[in-house]
Parts: C-alpha cells; structure tokens; sequence
C-alpha cells in the first residue's frame, strides 16, 4: 500500500468516526469534541495541508480554466487533497445541520436522511436540509 493510499484509507476511517455521531448524536459531548471542536476536521485539515505543501511544486495546472483544474488533478498527491477537502468540509456542514436540527427539534427521520445527502453529495444535502429548515420556519411562522 502506498502512503498516499494509507492516508486516504485512514482519511475515510477517520472521517466516518466523525459522522457516526454526528447523524445520531449530535449534541453529546463527545461528538462536539471529535467533530464541533474541531479534532477530526483539524486533522483532516492538517493532513490536507501536508499534501499540498508536498506535492503543489510537483503540479502543472491550476485554477484558470477547467483543463487547468484537470492538469492539477493529475497529481496524485493533489487529487488526495481535493479528496480530504470534500471529507473535511462535509463532516463540517453535516454535523453543523444536525446540530441545528437538534436545538430546533426536528426529528432524525428527516434530518438523518439529509446529512447523508450531504455525505454523499454535499450542496444537495445542504440545500434539502436549507429547504426543509425555511418551509418548517415558514409554516411555523404563520
């Protein structure tokens, strides 16, 4: 196995201890520690800027057109960055929606449903949950 295949295999472990929590306890004190305060995310940060300090010297491309991103993305070393960029800022906006949801009383049905749309598909989990949140506070309102 190599090193960059290593980190991404314990980028993807890391990031599901994360999540676990996140989806089913999402105001427990260990979940604001693992995921809220920040440890997961700071390591995955932490590991994502590792990456690109060590392998953008090594990288054609850049961020001008998308022939530029593709050229960039041909780096292994970056494309494992972009890869620890979704998992750390998704694991961010996942457990943020669930906390939200919890202080606001929504029920998991649907709000576990949309974090997992965010796990697998960030901005259209974000904006189910943003759209469900605004229709509740719209009827709420009334």
């Amino acid at each position: 196995m190599t090193p960059n295949e290593l980190i991404f295999s314990l980028a993807g472990l890391l990031t599901m201890i994360g999540w676990i929590p996140a989806l089913f306890f999402p105001a427990a004190p260990f979940t604001r520690t693992l995921v809220h305060k920040g440890l997961i995310p700071a390591i995955l940060a932490l590991t994502y800027g590792y990456l690109i300090s060590r392998f953008s010297s090594d990288a054609s491309g850049g961020f001008g057109s998308l022939a530029e991103v593709k050229e960039l993305f041909n780096n292994e070393g970056l494309l494992l960055a972009g890869w620890l960029h979704y998992l750390c800022f998704d694991l961010l906006i996942g457990a943020r929606v669930g906390l939200e949801a919890h202080h606001k009383g929504y029920s998991k049905v649907w709000v576990v449903p949309a974090q997992i749309l965010i796990l697998m598909a960030g901005p259209i989990g974000w904006i189910t949950y943003t759209a469900a949140d605004r229709l509740h506070t719209a009827r709420a309102t009334r």
